[in-house]
């Protein structure tokens, strides 16, 4: 009887330290994803604005997402510095949301900007994710 409460005891005791330590190391991850569920969010967003033909007020999510953009080689840890490949992506989105932002006023331009902007989020996913 002594053995099977100590063996309770024990795998009680192994879980909660098995999910302490699952917790201490989780949030080394949380920024990275946080930071890409908010670009995907401003970016179905400035989507749905542009979709509208009425591109009024699409300046609050492509400037949000020009804030993110700068984000990016910080967030996700690629080496010190970041690898060449992952920099000339990020690179290439920050360009993209750039030509976004400049691109206002002008509807039909910004729906097309829109989808460079994606592009390079893809083409760095396919590579990265």
């Amino acid at each position: 009887m002594r053995f099977i409460v100590c063996l309770m005891i024990g795998a009680i005791v192994g879980a909660l330290l098995a999910t302490t330590a699952a917790g201490i190391l989780r949030p080394k991850q949380s920024y990275p994803r946080a930071l890409m569920v908010v670009i995907k969010e401003e970016m179905k967003q400035a989507r749905g604005i542009a979709k509208d033909n009425n591109c009024a007020g699409i300046e609050k999510p492509l400037n949000m997402l020009g804030l993110l953009a700068d984000d990016i080689e910080s967030a996700i840890p690629h080496g010190d510095p970041p690898d060449r490949v992952f920099r000339q992506y990020s690179e290439d989105f920050r360009k993209k949301v750039r030509g976004a932002i400049d691109g206002s006023g002008n509807c039909t331009a910004q729906r097309e900007a829109l989808v460079e902007v994606s592009n390079a989020c893809e083409a760095c996913h396919r590579d990265y994710r």
